[in-house]
């Protein structure tokens, strides 16, 4: 359902930066500034072109209320804008800088501002997918498009954008040739002292390979207060999904990377188009039972009475989905009711069915969840497991696969539920508990289907 394009343009070579800057709360706002103008400083004297800083870097991420912010004597509209452009214009490099946007009516936008190093604004994007406290404070970006500079088209991305995989299309579809990201990546460890997000853990590795574009991500570290805690990790990722730099959680860095970089488009068909933009998703039950999945091991392809025996086996232990993981260079014996990539009931789920490579695309997948579909299938093999991850936490929807040969099971929030062990020849057993696809919350106030901004994305080839 998408076919990628490499334009006939000429390659371009760019040193990037992206700036990993200290937490500072509001009542820091001054410091902050001096953070900025050190951060443009050394990206220059490191040889970069172009230097990402962080969402939010002025004066803060964590606003608290729109009267705080007002009542905080800042540096705001025209005035920041023109303090950051003299930065960038005294150091003669390209600054990505996330910012607080005030419109003439008062209106606030958590903004990615790109400013040319002669210090004039090129363009502005506001933040499309709004995240927890967010929307207290900010309204909602209206457009996505990249913005043309002397380096090529650079599309902007801010944080919890990276969860929409179609503002990386409507980039990838209007001939990006890179992505700058601010970001304020919360940190989602679950135990004390450690360090965790889904985006610089697999998310954005992903959306480089599938749309063959580099990502420059700047993150801050530690903490504005106890609602805003952050995790680093600051990193440049290649359009293969390599990742060329990454910080540590921890403390300032500036990372610095040669790219060599060439507009793409990524085409999906105008059906394709119409059927990810369809505006009334179908939300699974919340009420549903669990379902009971099994896997055959792989080594029963080739022995069909042995497998039914397996089976019944399995259906006598309550197996409700019982499913053969593909031997190496083969494809998978599929029952009748899972033979096709639309929606089948299989018990009393809903499930869709993929092949491998259709789910490298974020399309086929997305317009299955948006039907309805609590289970993801992947047949075939499929050897990417970020990208296997991502397909069931961008979409809340479990995701079965059999990844580098080895049967697996996503939980909606892209964790990994289970994974048979290396040469296993044990069914794998898991029960889903089905009601998670149907919550769509991926913090408070923040629903996966109501982010979509449809009216804001550039799906179309005709860009």
């Amino acid at each position: 359902l998408s076919r990628l394009c490499i334009m006939n343009e000429q390659l371009t070579k760019v040193t990037v930066a992206a700036a990993q800057l200290p937490a500072r709360p509001l009542e820091q706002a001054g410091e902050a500034l001096r953070d900025i103008a050190a951060a443009v400083a050394d990206a220059r004297k490191a040889g970069a072109d172009l230097v990402v800083l962080p969402e939010c870097c002025y004066p803060c991420y964590w606003l608290g209320s729109i009267e705080r912010y007002r009542a905080a004597g800042l540096l705001r509209g025209r005035d920041l804008e023109a303090h950051i452009g003299e930065l960038a214009r005294q150091h003669g490099i390209a600054v990505v800088a996330g910012l607080v946007h005030e419109a003439d009516d008062g209106t606030l936008r958590d903004a990615a501002v790109l400013f040319d190093p002669t210090g004039k604004v090129r363009g502005r994007h506001f933040k499309t997918f709004l995240w927890d406290a967010e929307h207290n404070w900010y309204q909602p970006g209206e457009a996505v498009q990249p913005i043309a500079t002397q380096h090529g088209r650079v599309g902007l991305v801010i944080c919890a954008e990276g969860r929409s995989p179609e503002v990386f299309a409507s980039h990838a579809a209007q001939r990006a040739s890179l992505l700058a990201m601010p970001t304020a990546w919360v940190n989602a460890a679950a135990e004390p002292g450690g360090y965790y997000n889904p985006q610089p853990d697999y998310m954005i590795e992903a959306r480089a390979r599938e749309f063959t574009l580099p990502i420059i991500c700047a993150n801050k570290f530690g903490q504005e207060c106890d609602e805003a805690r952050f995790c680093g990790m600051s990193m440049i990722a290649s359009g293969g999904g390599e990742v060329l730099a990454k910080a540590p959680p921890d403390e300032p860095a500036l990372l610095v990377a040669a790219l060599e970089v060439r507009p793409r488009r990524y085409l999906l068909p105008e059906a394709a188009v119409r059927q990810v933009l369809h505006p009334t998703p179908v939300l699974p039950p919340a009420d549903a039972a669990p379902l009971r999945v099994a896997i055959l091991p792989g080594d029963t392809n080739g022995d069909a009475e042995a497998a039914r025996e397996l089976a019944e086996s399995l259906r006598s232990q309550g197996a409700q989905m019982i499913i053969a993981d593909p031997a190496p260079g083969t494809a998978p014996p599929m029952p009748p009711h899972l033979s096709d990539t639309g929606l089948r009931q299989v018990a009393h789920a809903t499930v869709a069915t993929i092949p491998a490579g259709q789910a490298r695309s974020f399309a086929t997948p997305r317009i299955r969840a948006l039907r309805g579909a609590q289970v993801l299938h992947v047949t075939g093999r499929f050897d990417d497991l970020a990208t296997l991850r991502m397909r069931a936490a961008e979409n809340r929807v479990f995701v079965i696969a059999s990844c580098q040969g080895r049967p697996t099971i996503i939980a909606p929030g892209g964790a990994i539920l289970a994974r048979a062990a290396e040469g296993s020849r044990e069914p794998l057993i898991v029960d889903l508990d089905l009601a998670e696809a149907a919550k769509k919350l991926v913090a408070p106030a923040t629903d996966v289907w109501a982010e979509r901004r449809c009216g804001a994305y550039r799906l179309d080839c005709c860009t």
